[in-house]
């Protein structure tokens, strides 16, 4: 569903509508779902015995930083933006930007030692 709401909003916001396009668009989602799940578990394993130790203490620090911006983001004034359109090069940030999460979660298969193959 997210990917859907990913191209349902380029396609708003794009001026050039075409097969080329939607390719494009495509075909990088077809990457990064291919690509990301390989990476965070690559990612998972090589690091697994560098953060054990504190690994609570690195989740903690990330989700402090989070809620923090998040505070600080609902405190500041807002700013209207205006006339700003999609360009079919912004297709890969927004495809990396709502693939931001995938990685997590392979690299949570790879400390609970999870081989990849039976993913």
């Amino acid at each position: 569903m997210d990917a859907f709401s990913v191209s349902i909003a380029y396609g708003i916001t794009t001026k050039n509508y075409g097969k080329t396009n939607a390719i494009k668009m495509a075909s990088s989602f077809g990457a990064f779902q291919m690509g990301i799940p390989i990476l965070g578990w690559l990612a998972g394993v090589e690091i697994l015995n560098l953060i054990a130790g504190f690994d609570h203490w690195l989740a903690f620090g990330l989700l402090l930083i989070i809620g923090c911006k998040m505070i600080y983001e609902a405190a500041k004034p807002k700013q209207k933006r205006e006339g700003e359109k999609a360009e079919p090069r912004h297709a890969f940030a927004f495809v990396g930007c709502h693939k931001h999460r995938r990685p997590s979660r392979w690299l949570s298969f790879a400390f609970l030692k999870v081989p990849i193959a039976t993913q």
